[in-house]
């Protein structure tokens, strides 16, 4: 009966085989992390009525219409 036994490994070598992927997914939340508390994107001051942000076909098709 014991040769049919699967062998059960030692907690050691459970923290030893997953040790790396928990390295991998600290570090990757440490960057993450970082990123989205210290890394401020393009801000600009946005409008409805701001003629300089207007597909460029707008004025032409505004003016065809009428």
């Amino acid at each position: 009966m014991d040769r049919y036994r699967r062998p059960v490994p030692s907690l050691r070598q459970f923290f030893v085989s997953y040790a790396p992927d928990w390295i991998v997914t600290c570090a990757l939340w440490m960057i993450l992390y970082y990123i989205s508390n210290h890394v401020t994107g393009f801000k600009r001051q946005f409008s409805l009525t701001d003629v300089t942000c207007v597909f460029v076909h707008f004025f032409t098709f505004s003016r065809h219409r009428s």
